[in-house]
């Protein structure tokens, strides 16, 4: 009983501390924090950030596939591999736990539509799990 009459005296105690005093939660408009983070970016990249992420577009030469190119057998397989990792880490089965890991799983697959790239990783969440 002692133990957890400290821990609740340490729980309050956090709140004492020298570096929470007078501290607030700041909130800034999403476009000030975009025009922070673009001033930090030009920083780091020595130009402006917009017209470097333009010379990025058409780097990647992998294919876009389409909701067919993966077939059920494959969908059937990242699932077992879902369970199977899932299962491993102990996380309750959960759908957000197994769709998480889901995403994981194929997240360097490149789909033409973002439409089909979310119908087919909730088609592989939903295989495994019936």
């Amino acid at each position: 009983m002692a133990g957890r009459r400290t821990a609740a005296r340490c729980l309050g105690c956090d709140s004492e501390t020298p570096w929470r005093r007078g501290w607030t939660n700041p909130s800034h408009p999403l476009a000030e924090q975009v025009d922070g983070w673009r001033k930090r970016a030009q920083v780091l990249l020595n130009t402006h950030p917009v017209p470097w992420v333009a010379t990025l577009r058409g780097r990647n030469d992998l294919l876009l596939l389409c909701a067919d190119d993966l077939i059920n057998g494959m969908l059937t397989e990242v699932g077992a591999i879902v369970i199977h990792v899932v299962a491993e880490k102990g996380s309750t089965f959960a759908r957000t736990n197994v769709f998480a890991e889901v995403l994981r799983q194929i997240h360097g697959v490149r789909f033409a539509s973002g439409c089909v790239l979310v119908s087919r990783r909730v088609a592989a969440v939903n295989n495994p799990l019936g």
